[in-house]
């Protein structure tokens, strides 16, 4: 292994955490952006990523074909298989969920140029398969009718990232109107193949966002029975500052986008009002529940603070606080500066004996974006 895959973790401002540095083994893996990972019941790790094309065929004017690759691996992230074309999963940022009985759901949305959009607005999905992520039904997300509540059709809809499970296996998936505090929380009790549209979120007088309640998000449900919900939020949103007396350092640029964070008491019908959390650039969080009880969330450093790429932060309480200012984990910063849409943008997933596997994705230069994973253990 050379130098370059053994480069260790960071840890900067050490506490409770006894190191300044973690051991890690990385495995590069090839073309890519943004990676999903996901473990099955048996333990294979399925991941999956965006890659643009197709670079053999010539697209009218202004348009792009985006596409998802599979990759499989049966030990534990050492070595991965020959990445497959998913053509029966379309869109893009595809976050998967793998739930306790093994179906794997990926959530995605699709941008107006897309080759495959035909409509005028972004259109969002959620994929669902029940044999591992060999082939893959499509729901499209939309809110209809009455049910927007004056919010134009044209404006589209979101999704949440991801689908919760509760503790009696009804799932949850999060569903909004783009620009607009109209959300529902979509449920399903026969495994996500039917869903209940009906609940619609109360986030009236206190969301206002244009990507809405549930878009680039992520949702966890703690021991308590508590939903934490992460937002990103950023330009034009009023929500964009942090309400602090720094000044405004994001210019309009959206990867300087930050992070917000609700709680919901009451199966996702009422949420607390948002609060700061993180800092600006800091976005895309995921969150797992480690064997010896403490919550990992993986994020992605995007802008305005160095080194760019996946960032990690520790829970000691149920996800209450985080090590935000301490304990915190560089898991990789490959991306220079001046690159910044390229780094993070990962998650991660623990194995049976403790260690932990995470995906990123990082920009070597203006034309590529390369996949990788990193095993490593946690003190």
């Amino acid at each position: 292994m050379s130098k370059r895959n053994e480069l260790p973790i960071r840890v900067i401002n050490p506490k409770r955490l006894p190191v300044w540095s973690i051991p890690a083994a990385r495995i590069p893996i090839g073309d890519g952006y943004k990676p999903s990972l996901a473990m099955m019941p048996d333990g294979t790790l399925v991941m999956l990523a965006m890659v643009a094309g197709p670079p053999d065929e010539k697209l009218p004017d202004g348009k792009v074909h985006e596409w998802t690759g599979i990759y499989r691996s049966d030990d534990g992230g050492q070595t991965w298989s020959t990445m497959r074309r998913l053509e029966d999963m379309i869109g893009r940022e595809q976050w998967l969920t793998c739930t306790s009985g093994g179906i794997l759901f990926a959530s995605s949305h699709m941008l107006i140029p897309d080759t495959h959009n035909d409509t005028d607005h972004v259109i969002s999905f959620l994929h669902r398969s029940t044999d591992g992520g060999q082939t893959w039904q499509r729901t499209r997300a939309t809110i209809d009718g009455d049910m927007r509540c004056g919010t134009p059709e044209k404006t589209g809809s979101n999704v949440g990232r991801n689908v919760v499970e509760m503790p009696d296996g009804t799932l949850l998936f999060g569903v909004s109107a783009t620009n607009s505090n109209v959300a529902y929380l979509w449920r399903s009790t026969d495994g996500g193949e039917t869903w209940d549209r009906s609940l619609r979120v109360d986030i009236r007088g206190f969301y206002d966002n244009y990507d809405g309640f549930f878009a680039e998000d992520w949702t966890y449900l703690n021991d308590s029975g508590a939903l934490l919900h992460w937002i990103r939020v950023g330009h034009p949103s009023p929500m964009a500052f942090m309400n602090d007396t720094r000044p405004d350092p994001t210019n309009g640029n959206d990867n300087n986008d930050r992070t917000m964070w609700t709680r919901s008491n009451d199966g996702g019908k009422t949420w607390s009002r948002v609060t700061d959390f993180s800092n600006y650039g800091q976005m895309y969080p995921r969150v797992i529940k480690l064997h010896d009880g403490r919550l990992l969330m993986t994020l992605t450093q995007r802008a305005l603070f160095n080194p760019l790429g996946l960032r990690a932060v520790i829970s000691y309480d149920d996800g209450d606080t985080w090590t935000l200012d301490r304990d915190h984990l560089v898991i990789e910063g490959f991306t220079p500066w001046g690159l910044n849409s390229g780094g993070g943008f990962g998650n991660s997933v623990q194995l049976a004996d403790g260690t932990l596997v995470s995906c990123y994705s990082y920009r070597p230069d203006e034309q590529s974006t390369q996949l990788e994973v990193v095993r490593w253990k946690l003190p």
